[in-house]
């Protein structure tokens, strides 16, 4: 596939030459993925039937895993607006994957980190109290979200 113009979809946009770069190598991990995954015989339309909940489940335990999601999302922001697809595959197929343990596991250390970071300042309880039950309440609020509204 020829990226160049989801870049300049991107760049009409005004985002920066490092998130562009990153935008389009994230791409290219997916699109090299379904190239593997589908046979080029079947393919009818380049941006339909790709393997996107295989590719999902394969980078659920990356690090970047929340990049990925991103970048496709925007991928997928690109080909509504330049009505390639008619709806973005990206919405209805993270329904179907859980975060990754790691990653909740991640937030709960991050969580732990700045209570004892608040309690070392000496904040008074009831403060460290509340912006832990705030930082809860948004996180609960970031996963009900898809990548778009976020």
């Amino acid at each position: 596939m020829d990226n160049a113009p989801f870049r300049h979809w991107l760049q009409s946009k005004n985002y920066s030459s490092s998130t562009i770069r990153n935008y389009i190598v994230d791409l290219n991990k997916y699109l090299d993925f379904c190239s593997v995954q589908v046979d080029p015989s079947q393919k009818s339309d380049e941006y339909k039937n790709l393997p996107l909940q295989d590719y999902l489940s394969f980078i659920s335990s990356d690090p970047n895993y929340r990049r990925y999601l991103s970048s496709l999302n925007k991928f997928f922001e690109f080909a509504l607006d330049q009505k390639l697809i008619d709806h973005n595959p990206l919405k209805p197929a993270l329904k179907n994957i859980s975060h990754p343990k790691s990653e909740i596991q991640n937030l709960d250390s991050m969580i732990s980190t700045f209570q004892t970071h608040l309690q070392a300042r000496h904040t008074a309880l009831s403060t460290i109290r509340n912006y832990i039950n705030d930082l809860k309440q948004y996180i609960t609020w970031v996963e009900t979200q898809t990548p778009h509204e976020t």
